[in-house]
């Protein structure tokens, strides 16, 4: 299927041009129009029904963009967006848009179709393509940022999320008070933007205590539970293993728990393992999982009441609101058996 992109990049005009050809062709020279249209019936391009719709006035829609739905946090989050959005007489709709997606797809497809009358977005490993024509042009919807996401070349979106520097901090300093000094950390993938915070708050941590910091005690899992299993196999096969590990979501420290026992090692007795989010399978795993909460549900109903403040006043006004995290200690960290 054709984009806007398509679109602009055939007619040689910018994306925003295009949005506004479409949704207010008056306000094009006839020129244009007419290299527009041209690009339009060529590319076999039609407009979303729903956008066609926005034209005549709101939508009453809220599309949520996911990485991936199946992501118990960002279920979590949808969730709260979705009860807010109803309180308010909205729907949602989801666009998932999976990794290997995520870079070649632009933030300006994704807003300027005007599928609905806002956008949020939730996080993924890899960045969102963005330009300032979302920006400019006329009836943009306002987008949102719900958690953590990776933009690239614009910033200033309006977010809610945690203090990812002071929560990694946090956790590290709690295994460092039971007594660990060989502390290893997962992040998602190599120079990920959206662990910037949380790498930084485990270096920090760790220098305040006077502590190294190997490279080699720095893995990353892809935020999967496979890629986390890999990695954690990884970091026991070397001569002095880690006697703790961080990871950066629940679903590696999950992957790194199962990776351990499967080598006939004791969580926690051999490994601490802790998490980033409180996932609900958080809870009741064996052993239970030592992790930073996240108030997902929290996040989608403020996320979704930032947006409803920007479509009342009518422009975007960036504003990032930091929700409170919690450290939830449960049994998959402990004291070291050994010296780290």
């Amino acid at each position: 299927m054709s984009s806007l992109k398509d679109v602009a990049r055939l007619a040689g005009v910018s994306v925003g041009t295009v949005s506004r050809y479409l949704n207010d062709p008056e306000h094009v020279r006839e020129k244009t129009r007419n290299v527009i249209e041209t690009a339009v019936q060529s590319l076999n391009y039609s407009p979303n029904a729903v956008a066609r719709s926005l034209r005549r006035g709101r939508t009453s829609l809220v599309m949520v963009v996911v990485w991936a739905v199946g992501d118990p946090f960002y279920g979590d989050v949808i969730h709260g967006i979705s009860e807010a959005a109803a309180r308010k007489g909205y729907s949602i709709y989801i666009k998932e848009v999976h990794s290997t997606q995520m870079v070649p797809s632009s933030l300006d497809d994704i807003v300027l179709s005007r599928q609905a009358d806002g956008v949020i977005l939730l996080g993924g490993p890899s960045p969102f393509d963005v330009s300032e024509d979302f920006r400019t042009a006329p009836g943009t919807p306002p987008v949102v940022v719900a958690g953590e996401i990776a933009i690239r070349a614009l910033s200033g979106l309006p977010a809610v999320r945690i203090d990812n520097l002071k929560a990694a901090t946090d956790i590290t300093r709690f295994l460092l008070g039971l007594g660990h000094k060989s502390v290893a950390f997962m992040s998602g993938e190599p120079g990920s933007i959206l662990m910037i915070d949380r790498e930084e708050g485990f270096r920090r941590a760790l220098r305040e205590a006077g502590l190294p910091l190997p490279d080699d005690y720095f893995t990353h899992g892809d935020l999967t539970i496979a890629g986390a299993r890999r990695a954690t196999r990884e970091l026991l096969g070397q001569a002095t293993p880690p006697t703790a590990l961080i990871c950066a979501n629940d679903e590696m420290a999950i992957g790194a728990i199962a990776e351990a026992r499967s080598l006939g090692l004791s969580v926690p007795d051999d490994l601490s393992v802790v998490g980033f989010d409180d996932i609900r399978y958080a809870d009741v795993i064996s052993p239970r999982l030592t992790t930073v909460g996240q108030p997902a549900s929290l996040i989608g109903e403020q996320s979704f009441g930032q947006l409803w403040r920007l479509l009342q006043a009518g422009e975007l006004k960036a504003r990032t609101m930091i929700v409170p995290h919690r450290l939830v200690v449960r049994d998959s960290a402990a004291p070291p058996r050994r010296a780290g």
